[in-house]
């Protein structure tokens, strides 16, 4: 397996992006800062993340647009939840929002978005029918003017926006789902998806086990919507081999060692991305193109399709309990 530390692949942008997000969170009394998330342009800056407060003893999770910081659990879901975390920031053209989700609720949990500008709008629920009872981490994108989601990597599950109400966004299946047996199964999405000259880049998980307890590590791709495919770079990426040992603060008992990635941006060709390490800090870095040149370098060929038992909207996927932890 070809392993990358990425600690190091710093750029300008990288360190600019570094440095404006330790002056945001170095304002709040606020400490164990990670899983960044971040969209900055000139039109506005949008930092999502996950911390303890002082004083406190839970993790809460926080968005702040421009000078306005919103803390997650202050807002008001249209359906009552116990706790709302894990905020990712994404962009549809010229709007800005978070995606986020309630935690592992029995009997289900629910995927929420939120437009934070240039409005703050309300808080939606995705709903997608026969869906895993826990879900998160779904990446939405526009395209042709609609609004989709990647589901699942592989097989490859897209969605599409086909009812939007004042609480809600319902979806549907776009397309059958493709099975591509070129392509981990178990690689999960990590990231938001972000436009890219060649189509949407994004940053998956792979886990590995050690003594029953979960390594996390990235794994950069391409998600080309013409071609229906996923492609993949050359290597796994974490931040450092030192961090692979884990932490002795343990958030999640699943987790041994995690570099969990949460943010992705691609300005000028480049692309930033924002990672947790160990739910207990945070690191920015510029990825480097494939080994095999600048587009990524495991193809997908075209894969084939998923079992033949008929894939409802939200069908789980093969090989993977539907309520498996993270």
């Amino acid at each position: 397996m070809d392993l990358a530390t990425i600690e190091s692949h710093q750029s300008d942008r990288s360190l600019t992006l570094a440095a404006r997000f330790r002056q945001q969170v170095a304002s709040l009394p606020v400490s164990n800062v990670f899983n960044p998330s971040f969209h900055v342009d000139d039109r506005a800056a949008v930092l999502a993340f996950r911390a303890i407060v002082d004083g406190e003893q839970e993790l809460a999770a926080f968005v702040a647009v421009d000078d306005e910081l919103i803390r997650l659990d202050g807002l008001t879901p249209p359906v009552a939840v116990p706790r709302l975390i894990d905020p990712k920031v994404f962009a549809l053209d010229d709007r800005v929002f978070i995606t986020f989700h309630s935690g592992v609720v029995s009997p289900r949990n629910q995927v929420f978005v939120m437009e934070v500008h240039p409005r703050v709008g309300p808080i939606r629920e995705v709903i997608y029918s026969r869906r895993r009872p826990q879900e998160r981490n779904w990446a939405f994108f526009s395209k042709g003017g609609d609004i989709h989601a990647v589901y699942w990597l592989n097989p490859l599950m897209v969605l599409k926006l086909v009812r939007e109400t004042e609480n809600a966004w319902v979806m549907a299946r776009a397309w059958a789902p493709r099975l591509d047996p070129h392509l981990p199964e178990n690689l999960t999405l990590g990231t938001p998806l972000a436009g890219h000259p060649d189509g949407f880049r994004f940053v998956g998980h792979g886990k590995t086990m050690v003594d029953g307890k979960k390594i996390y590590q990235g794994r950069a791709g391409l998600f080309d919507f013409e071609r229906r495919a996923i492609t993949l770079d050359d290597e796994w990426l974490v931040h450092s081999l030192a961090s692979m040992a884990g932490s002795p603060i343990k958030h999640n008992t699943h987790l041994h060692s995690c570099t969990y990635f949460s943010g992705i941006q691609v300005v000028g060709g480049e692309t930033v991305v924002g990672y947790g390490v160990n739910d207990v800090d945070y690191g920015f870095a510029s990825l480097r193109p494939s080994a095999r040149g600048a587009a990524p370098s495991v193809k997908s060929r075209g894969g084939s399709e998923a079992p033949a038992l008929p894939l409802e909207v939200g069908e789980p996927s093969p090989g993977r309990a539907a309520s498996e932890p993270r």
